[in-house]
């Protein structure tokens, strides 16, 4: 998914071109793996870098269900593997879309990806108060606690 300052950036006609030929290439790729499932070595792959990114605030099970909800994610995941940027970045993208119904930060967005982060372990913890991640029961706290926890570190 382009983002909208790359779209824009792009601007010249020939540019709109090669980021309309690679969509469709993708659109193609992910028409003809529709059926690709990744395993289970690429999932617990996936699982790592999210750890790295944010922490082991999901579950193997919960990002399962969150990558399920995207199938360019889940086709890419199944087709490159999580070591793969482009996938690393689907993955976190869907993950953010999920809580926060945005894309994860890029480098040129200039956004404090600290605080970022801040807000996404918010957003978690709240989904997981109504909605538990079977995979990290006994890690869950509510918001408010989260909250709580923040104001006394």
């Amino acid at each position: 998914m382009l983002r909208i300052s790359t779209v824009i950036a792009l601007g010249e006609r020939e540019g709109r071109q090669v980021a309309f030929a690679a969509h469709l290439n993708r659109s193609r790729m992910n028409l003809l793996h529709h059926d690709k499932r990744p395993t289970a070595q690429d999932w617990q792959q996936a699982h790592k870098i999210v750890r790295e990114q944010i922490g082991n605030i999901i579950s193997v099970e919960r990002l399962q269900q969150i990558v399920d909800l995207d199938r360019e994610t889940l086709i890419a995941l199944a087709m490159d593997g999580a070591e793969d940027v482009a996938v690393r970045d689907l993955v976190l993208c869907a993950i953010s879309r999920f809580y926060l119904d945005c894309l994860w930060p890029s480098l040129g967005d200039g956004i404090d990806i600290n605080r970022f982060i801040e807000i996404l372990k918010a957003r978690v913890s709240e989904f997981n108060a109504g909605c538990p991640d079977e995979g990290l029961a006994s890690t869950i706290i509510s918001l408010k606690a989260w909250k709580e926890k923040g104001k006394n570190s």
